[in-house]
């Protein structure tokens, strides 16, 4: 699968044809997990074969990074499926039909082109995997194909020893096994780099997802910040009018006050005046004007008295909004010590997968010390070998000089001489030679 800022189909296609023949190629525009409308920016590729896609891998990780290269001019990422993944629903429901329909149009054509049967013997019966659908054996293949390094380290060390102690030691076997462990050397690598890679996109994805949930988080602090600064200021308002409402209710309960003594007083003077009611006769209007000023106190208490409740209730409405914002603003920190604690197990999971990868290059510089000590050791047997074979031929040279004019028993001095130097050369996997000179076939034992 390949994603990013896609160019041409042309350009990709001439691009993808030299790794292998490619089976299918789809072109989406995904957003958010989904299959939206747009410019396309992920296309999934179907090889006819496993190699192809180890190739485009490899080929990703060892260019990616190399100005000029096709992955770096468009800013392309190969990416494997994964089990379970976010497009196996768009692979299952858009391109594993259409694959499955071109192999049964393939199969019919087989069909149609009536070959003649191979005469005699039965043909070999197709094995459990011959049954599977092409394209979930590629599937297959693929998520095996991006297992984790260490096993297949470890997979390379036992069929290593099964090797080293079934076959003997000989120069052709150290050649092949110095070409196989570099082959393995070679595909352990680029195993290894496509897991950094996908290590790398996982922790940016990571890092992205958490910066957007901590600027989320500290927009509704900052939302509730405020709220609680403006219900804090309301309060602070209400607070200062109530205090105001106060101080004129404690002005009219002291004006009141006064009115009663004066009342009192009034009430005194009106005894001591009733006897002389006759002199006094305007007094009681006056009476009557200090009884409607009692009243009017009295109503403008009440009204004080209807304030002073309303105050109380708005009091009571301010503070019961103060405790939710209170509440809502604990909520939040609980929040954002919860996203703290998953901060922290990220970074001690991200720690245990570096500590991994640590351990797979110490396997990687193990591997390449026994790869230097066995090409060392096929050298010193070279220089052994070509020792011995001047030794041969210097001897080869005396006996055919000399065969006419030796006589009997030093013949037979040279032919014990020749016979521990074919000894030898069976010791070190040559094969013996003959009296003529002739190199003997050699045995199916050596």
């Amino acid at each position: 699968m390949l994603n990013g800022k896609l160019p041409g189909t042309s350009d990709v296609t001439s691009f993808l044809k030299d790794f292998g023949t490619i089976c299918d190629l789809r072109w989406f525009c995904i957003k958010g997990g989904q299959s939206v409308g747009g410019l396309p920016n992920t296309a999934i590729v179907v090889f006819d074969s496993m190699g192809a896609v180890e190739r485009i891998f490899k080929s990703f990780a060892t260019s990616h990074g190399i100005d000029g290269s096709f992955w770096q001019a468009y800013s392309v990422v190969a990416i494997p499926f994964r089990n379970p993944g976010p497009f196996d629903d768009i692979f299952s429901k858009r391109v594993f039909p259409r694959l499955v329909s071109k192999l049964q149009d393939n199969r019919n054509a087989d069909h149609d082109s009536n070959q003649p049967p191979q005469p005699g013997g039965s043909r070999p019966v197709p094995g459990s995997e011959d049954h599977r659908p092409r394209v979930k054996r590629l599937r297959t293949e693929s998520r095996e194909g991006t297992s984790d390094v260490a096993t297949v380290m470890g997979n390379h060390a036992s069929t290593s020893r099964q090797t080293s102690s079934s076959i003997p030691e000989s120069p052709e076997w150290m050649r092949a096994r110095i070409v196989q462990l570099a082959a393995d050397l070679q595909s352990a690598r680029a195993t290894l780099d496509i897991s950094r890679l996908e290590q790398d996109l996982m922790r940016r994805d990571h890092q992205t997802e958490l910066e957007r949930v901590r600027l989320e988080i500290t927009s509704q602090k900052n939302a509730a910040e405020e709220a609680l600064s403006r219900k804090t200021a309301e309060y602070d308002t209400v607070f200062s009018g109530f205090k105001d409402v106060l101080a004129r209710e404690l002005a009219l309960t002291s004006d009141m006050n006064h009115l009663r003594e004066k009342l009192a007083t009034s009430d005194e003077n009106l005894r001591l005046t009733q006897s002389s009611l006759d002199e006094f006769a305007n007094f009681g209007g006056k009476v009557k004007a200090l009884e409607l000023e009692l009243e009017g106190a009295r109503s403008r208490a009440y009204k004080l008295q209807v304030q002073n409740a309303q105050l109380e209730q708005n009091m009571n409405m301010a503070t019961t909004e103060l405790h939710k914002a209170n509440s809502k603003a604990k909520q939040l920190e609980s929040k954002v010590k919860q996203l703290e604690v998953d901060l922290v197990s990220s970074r001690e999971k991200l720690g245990s997968t570096e500590q991994s990868l640590a351990s797979t290059q110490r396997s990687l510089e193990s591997m390449e010390e026994k790869c230097s000590s066995t090409y060392r050791q096929y050298e010193s047997t070279k220089e052994k070998l070509g020792t011995c074979k001047e030794t041969l031929e210097n001897e080869r040279m005396i006996m055919r000089n000399l065969k006419d004019t030796l006589t009997l028993d030093v013949y037979r001095s040279l032919g014990a001489t020749h016979q521990s130097l074919g000894a030898f050369l069976s010791a070190i996997g040559q094969p013996p030679i003959s009296e003529e000179g002739n190199v003997l076939p050699k045995k199916e034992s050596d």
